[in-house]
């Protein structure tokens, strides 16, 4: 199981706090959100961060990530598209997908996902707003990812459409 977490550029991170924070403050939280990330993951398992930001990916590299290059930003679902189709060429059986803005990340968070993952299943971990903090599938699968509003039916919807308990 590999963890991989997307950041999108730094110039559009959090705008939904535009009201409140600067472009610069923005961006710097989104780094301290991901560095909360980062610490969780790395002891867990393997980590990759999918970004097209070079501050980002030489950031995620120098805490001892892999970096997987965006090379056209076409938001989260699209990421994560290029993530599992990188880590199947790679050889990789499963990816855990994990939010890159959860402030209160544990490993053990991490751990337990992880631990209830087997191949043939999915572990579809919610947010409160009804998306996805979580998702841990395997690689070979045509799981179509429905990241936005909604999102936590929608993939369990589309688990079970793909054949994933």
């Amino acid at each position: 199981m590999r963890i991989v977490i997307p950041i999108k550029p730094l110039a559009e991170a959090k705008t939904r706090l535009s009201a409140v924070l600067s472009p610069a403050e923005r961006s710097a939280l989104a780094i301290e959100l991901l560095d909360r990330a980062l610490a969780a993951a790395l002891p867990v398992a393997p980590v990759s961060v999918v970004t097209a930001e070079e501050s980002v990916a030489s950031r995620a590299m120098s805490s001892g990530a892999a970096v997987i290059d965006e090379i056209q930003v076409a938001g989260l679902n699209a990421a994560a598209d290029l993530a599992r189709d990188h880590l199947r060429a790679q050889g990789d059986d499963a990816m855990l997908l994990l939010a890159g803005d959860l402030p209160d990340v544990t490993s053990a968070a991490l751990h337990a996902v992880i631990g209830q993952w087997s191949a043939g299943h999915a572990v579809i971990s919610p947010s409160s707003d009804g998306g996805v903090n979580a998702l841990a599938l395997p690689t070979d699968t045509t799981f179509r990812f429905a990241y936005g509003q909604g999102s936590f039916d929608l993939h369990c919807r589309e688990a079970a459409r793909v054949g994933l308990k």
